[in-house]
This record gives C-alpha cells, structure tokens and sequence, in this order.
C-alpha cells in the first residue's frame, strides 16, 4: 500500500463514518456509550510516565513558537496520561500547570486535587488547593467547617496545619474572637515559625498592647525569610532610629548597605548614606557621621543635606573650618539653582533656600524673596511657612513670626527651634526650654533633631532621651546573625545534591536523577519568589566524550514543593532529563556509549537572555553516568529483530523503541553508523509489524519510535489503522504520527478528528495542527465527559 493509498484510505474510513444524516454531537454522544460500555481507558502504569516525558519533550522541542499550538498538544498528551495511569502524580501536576495557564480554572484545580491526593508531602500544593476549595464554597460557615474538618485528619504535614490555623485565627479575629484566635494563630506560627502571614495578624491581635515590639518581631520575620532584601533591613534600621535606638539602627543600615553592594545592585542611593549620617549625628559619633555624609556627596554632589549634616557634625566635632567649608558649597548650589526653581515653581526648594539663608548663611533680603517665593501657592506647605517665619524673624518683623510659626511647633523641630529662638530673644529663657523640651520628642534623627540639642545643651540643659524598651534590644539579641551569610555561603547552609538513578543507563531508557535538597544549617530557609532562594533549578548536561556536546541550561526543574526547609529537613523529586534536544541526540547516537555528565545550578539569576551563578546561586556538578549503546553490528540487529516476536510486552515495547532509534540513527546525515540496506528493510519490516501488534502498549511506544524517521510504505501501512483504533492511546499517537509526518495532507481527517471525535485528548491534539480558529473553538468548549473512568 502507497504512502498515499494509506492517507485516503484513512481519511475515506472516517468519511463513511461521518456522512450519515447524524450531527457531530450525535456522533459524539453514541461514541461516548460505546467507549463506556467497552471500558476505553484500560490503566497501564507505566504508559502514564512515559507520555508525561513525551509531552516534556514536545514542549522542550517546539518551546514558544507557537506557544497556543504547543500547549493544546502536551495537554493532550498529559490529559491521556492521567487517565491510563491515574495514580502518576506526574500527570496531575503538570495538568494543573497548564490547565491553569490556560485559564481552566475547574480543569485545574480537578488535576490539584488528584496530584495532592498522591503527592500529600507537597505542602505548596495543599495549600493552594485549600485556598482554592474556599473559593468553591458559598458561605462562611462551610469554610470554617472545612477547614476544622481538614484539621482532623492525621498525617498533615506542619506548613499545611499552619495555614489551617491561619485561616481559623483570621476568622475568628475578624468575629470578634480574639481569645480563640489568639490559640490558633499560636499553633500556626509553632508550626511554622516563618508563616509571615500569621506573623502579621499577630501585630494586629496583640499590636495594641506592644506595637513597638510586635513591629520589630514581624520586620526580623520579614528579613528571616529572606536576608538580600535589602529594603527590609532598611525599614527595620528606619524604625529602630526612630525608637532612638540609634546604635542598634546604624548594625542594621550597614546590613542593608553591604547586602546592596554584594548584590552588584549598583551604587548605594545618596539618600541611604545621608539617613546613616543622620543616625550617627544623632548618636554623637561624629567622625562615621561625617564619613558616612561623604559617602553621599560622592554619591550626588548636587545634594545639599549631606553637606549640611557633614557641616554640623565637622561643627559638633570641633573643625569649623571645614564646617564653614561645607556651609559655603551649599550656599553656592543654591544660589546658583536660584533661577532654575523659580522657573520651575518647585516652592518646597525656594522654602529649603529661604529656611538656609536664615540659618546657616545669614541673608535677610535673599531668605525674604525665596520665602515670598515658597508661600506663593494658595495654599503653602508646613516648610513654606516655617521658612517664611524664620525670614520674618530674621527681618525685624518678630510678631508676625511668631504667629505664623507657633502653630507648627508641637508638629515640627524646626519651626520648634526658631520659636525656641525667639522666646530666648525675648529672654523666656523658661518657655524657650520647655519648648526644645517638649520638641525633642518630635523626631529622634535628623538635622532638626539636632539643633533642638545643641540649643538645649548650649542653655545648659539636658536633652531628654527616650527609655530604651529592654525586650525590644532582646529580641533583636537573639535574632540569628548567620542567616545574612546564606547568601555568601549558600551552600554551607542547604546541600544540593543529584543522584543518576544508575551508572549504566539502557540504551533506550529515560535518563533519570534524583535532585535534593537538604537544611544542613541551624535555622530554615524559606523558597518562593521574595524569600531566601527561588526553588528553580537550571540543568545542564555535556554528553560524549572528545568530541562531546554541551547543553547548557537546557531543563529548568521547580523544586518548589516545601514552602520552608526546616533544619535538618529535606526533599527531592525525582526527574527525567532526556528531553528537547538532549533526548534528540541520544536517540539518534542509539548505537554509541555516551558518558553524560550532569552539573546545576539552583536559584540563578537571568542575565542577558541567559541563566548564570549569581548572589546565594549553588553550583553543583559533574555527576556522571553513562548512557549504554545499542549493538549496531549485523548480529545484534537480528538480536533486536528477534525480539519482537518476544513473549513479553515489556520487551516488545524496548524493542520498539530500540528499532525506532537506530532506523532515527541511520537516518542522521552525521551519522557514521552503517547498516546494510538488507538488514535496514528487515527493521523496517519488524517495525512494522509492532505496529499492528496485539498489545496496545506496544503499538503506543512503535507509534512514537516510527515518527523518528520517515515512513515508508511498509510503516505507512502498518500505521494507517491505527487511527481509527479502538484504543484511545493508540489511536491519539497515530493521530500524531501522521499529522507530523504529512502536514497539510492530513488537514481533512484532523478536522473531523477535531470536531466529532469521543476523545477529548484526540480532539486537542489534532486541533494543536490547525489553524488558531480551531485551538480557539476547543477552548472555548466545555470538557466533554467521555466516558465514566475519564
């Protein structure tokens, strides 16, 4: 039978069955009852792994040229998986992957559901199917009866009972409940110690009895769970100055500082060293004070405020000179802007200009017009009217000062200073103090803050200070240091490991390894985007010896099934590696020994288009293995012939694909493999006939080998049935078989298969083929339910 003959005669068996007077949805729904009645999907084990790598390897091969296309054909095949091997939490899980990309929200969460069932260790995937099942239910009271009823079953694992108290201690703060949240949220945070979102709900439980500690424990949870955030440790240093723990802040920007510039995230912003110059202005360590004020010059040269904290702190040190210095830089940047603002209209500059020339450099006509200038809006900011105040003052006009900056004293050091001036001009030198007094409170930083104590200290007075909360200073004491080494030395910290599954893989055998990983440190490690490390791992592998190729970055694995490692904790996955190109080349090198050496890199960073070792990046590798060959020479392929007249399946399918690979590898244009034309007919001839063999296992796996190579008329019309095969995994995989070795030629019979097939893995695989009409179409259609076991 011609390559042709074999096409028409496919496509003409379908035409008879389509051409009677019933619709495609009558031909669908009595396909359905037969498929039923003859129990469709017989469940076979091991079919299901093998079409989960298949459909791995499909989306490695085509990627995002045609990403609509390519999803509908791994759908396909990963929906055939899970029905032929329901138990392959393979399956399931990456359903729920892309189910979910697509938008199939029930198909989705129907896959989780299955997956969490046979995965029931995966703590990300209970949670997320937890949280999705609330949304399934109508009423508060069903959410709360499920999830007491899902903490009365044994086996949870900690990260899962700790969301379920999470959710029970939510409800019942928001009831009212404070006693019985207070005993949930205190299960879930001893379950797990890094659940941040119970950690916040804690600050508003108890928040109003120790804000200021409840603040400080969630801000070190925070930085805990992920230490590179350098944002974090900035806040907590923020909070802490404000405290005036000023010396317990400055540990805390230096953190920041150092994990910013480790992380090559570019310089250090100016803003960032001024606030460190401020905390050390306000603890009297002048000289880091002033270094830290120069870090921040060099930084942005046009930035007036480190000057003059570099200014009061060279003053506050003794060296007026370069006091005066720095003072005199500012008074030039400013009245060289002076133009620039006016032209702009920026008034908070003007005011900034106005409150200077009062200040520091004594300029009564200047600080008046800048300061008309700032209150030219209708209505004028604080700073406008503390700079229009001071210029007032500064002119003679006292009254008219007073009234207008006494309102913002109790709200603002620097209109407190200058009224403080005014009263000690006055000679209230009682009401002066008591003003200074009362206003040092206001802010614990800053240049304000510290004129407020110069002029106590130049009145002989004591500045206040605030009493330093001792639980606060023991919390941050036994905060653990060597969680901001994880990103230094990640590796010293979580041991990442890969184990081939042998050192000798058969030669057509998945290449499969165990990947793990394991908390060798003394405190946990949080995955997940925004905490300690990405759960992704980057695979690359160098296959042969002298002249080997090398696949670099090729497999991407999420390892994202533990939420949080606790010490002395651990979990792997399991793997199969031979896909895309690397699967590719192995099947059409079937006859040589290829040593494979595996190396890897979790949590890498994306540069440039590529992945590379970056900050808190573990680089492991090479582990090595070797894939065996197949025996190419006259004796072993009629060793391999033989074979499949074998009594077993199992050895009938490793034939097939045996077969398949080495008719691929003779066909390679770089292939040095010489087969005699003789013993190459005689494989044809075997193939095909495990094409039409008894077991459909070993069809699928002959189906899948043949569409290595081209087909010839032999294998064309040993194929030819087998799409209208009884077995719906066979015919699926003859289905693709034909529509990647014939294209347009096949168009016709896609279509119907599209439209009117049963199956509804048949239906997204042939409309993978077709235009984006048809992959729309299917889409949009509901699931059709084919038979009781789908």
């Amino acid at each position: 039978m011609s390559t042709t003959f074999a096409l028409l005669f496919v496509a003409s068996s379908l035409f008879q069955q389509t051409t009677s007077k019933l619709s495609a949805e009558e031909i669908r729904k009595s396909a359905e009852i037969a498929q039923a009645q003859a129990g469709a999907y017989p469940t076979d084990a091991e079919i299901g792994p093998w079409l989960v790598n298949l459909a791995r390897h499909q989306g490695h091969l085509k990627g995002r040229s045609d990403a609509r296309s390519n999803a509908l054909h791994v759908l396909a095949l990963l929906r055939a998986a899970s029905r032929v091997s329901p138990d392959c939490a393979d399956a399931h899980k990456w359903l729920y992957d892309i189910e979910q990309r697509l938008g199939r929200t029930q198909r989705a969460k129907e896959a989780l559901t299955e997956y969490v069932r046979l995965r029931p260790d995966d703590d990300a995937a209970a949670i997320q199917l937890f949280r999705l099942r609330l949304e399934d239910m109508q009423s508060i009271e069903q959410r709360a009866a499920f999830a007491e009823s899902e903490l009365k079953r044994t086996k949870l694992s900690r990260p899962y009972k700790s969301e379920l108290n999470l959710w029970l201690a939510r409800r019942q703060f928001e009831r009212g409940e404070r006693d019985e949240a207070a005993k949930h949220l205190e299960r879930a945070l001893l379950m797990n110690p890094m659940n941040i979102e119970a950690r916040e709900l804690s600050y508003k439980i108890f928040g109003e009895t120790q804000p200021e500690l409840q603040r400080v424990e969630i801000a070190l949870q925070l930085i805990a769970a992920n230490p590179s955030q350098a944002n974090l440790i900035w806040d907590l240093a923020q909070y802490l100055d404000s405290l005036s723990m000023h010396k317990r802040a400055q540990e805390w920007y230096n953190r920041a500082i150092e994990i910013n510039s480790r992380a090559d995230a570019g310089p250090i912003p100016a803003d960032y060293w001024r606030q460190l110059a401020e905390s050390y202005l306000a603890s009297r360590d002048y000289e880091d004070a002033i270094s830290a004020a120069s870090e921040a010059i060099n930084a942005d040269a046009e930035m007036t405020g480190p000057r003059l904290v570099r200014a009061v702190a060279y003053r506050a040190s003794g060296d007026t000179t370069r006091a005066d210095a720095d003072i005199q830089a500012v008074a030039k940047l400013y009245r060289d802007h002076i133009e620039a603002i006016r032209e702009d209209k920026d008034y908070d500059a003007a005011a900034d200009i106005a409150w200077f020339f009062c200040v520091f450099e004594r300029d009564a006509r200047l600080a008046m017009e800048m300061s008309e200038f700032a209150m030219s809006p209708f209505r004028p900011s604080d700073k406008a009217k503390i700079a229009r105040g001071c210029a007032l003052n500064l002119n003679g006009r006292r009254d008219d000062a007073i009234a207008t900056i006494e309102p913002l004293v109790s709200e603002d050091p620097f209109a407190a200073c200058e009224f403080a001036r005014i009263q000690l001009e006055q000679n209230k030198r009682d009401d002066a103090m008591k003003t200074l007094t009362q206003a040092a409170g206001i802010q614990s930083t800053g240049l304000g803050r510290q004129m407020i104590a110069e002029l106590i200290t130049k009145e002989g007075g004591q500045v206040p200070s605030r009493t330093i909360d001792t639980k606060i200073t023991a919390v941050l004491d036994k905060f653990r240091r060597d969680v901001f080494d994880y990103h230094k030395r990640p590796g010293d910290f979580l041991r990442f490991t890969i184990r081939p599954e042998s050192n000798l893989f058969e030669p057509t055998a998945p290449i499969r390894a165990t990947f793990r990983m394991e908390n060798i440190g003394a405190f946990p490690i949080t995955f997940g985007e925004g905490f300690m490390a990405r759960p992704l791992v980057s695979v690359s592998v160098r296959l042969g010896g002298d002249n080997a190729r090398q696949f670099d970055n090729y497999l991407t694995v999420l390892m994202s099934s533990r939420p949080t490692l606790l010490p002395g904790d651990a979990f792997e996955d399991t793997i199969s590696l031979d896909v895309g190109d690397v699967r590719t080349y192995l099947t059409r090198h079937i006859d040589q020994p290829i040593p494979i050496a595996i190396s890897a890199m979790f949590d890498p960073i994306w540069d440039g288009g590529t992945m590379r070792a970056g900050l808190g990046t573990i680089a492991v590798g090479p582990f090595n293995t070797v894939r065996g060959p197949l025996d190419a020479s006259p004796a072993g392929v009629d060793k391999l012939i033989a074979a499949a007249g074998a009594s077993n399946i199992a050895d009938r399918v490793r034939t097939a694909d045996g077969i398949g690979a080495l008719l691929a590898t003779i066909d390679d244009a770089s292939s040095k493999t010489d087969v005699a034309p003789a013993l190459k007919e005689r494989l044809d001839a075997a193939l095909a006939k495990l094409l039409t063999d008894s077991a459909w296992q070993v069809k699928s796996h002959a189906l899948v080998a043949a569409g290595w190579s081209p087909l010839n008329d032999d294998t064309t019309t040993a194929a030819a049935p087998q799409v209208r095969a009884s077995q719906p995994i066979v015919k699926l995989l003859a289905v693709r078989l034909f529509a990647n070795q014939h294209g347009s030629k096949f168009r016709e019979v896609l279509e119907e298969f599209c439209s009117s097939d049963p199956d509804e893995s048949v239906r997204l695989l042939a409309a993978s083929y077709l235009p984006e009409s048809a992959q729309a179409a299917i889409m949009s259609d509901s699931p059709v339910k084919t038979t009781a076991s789908e």
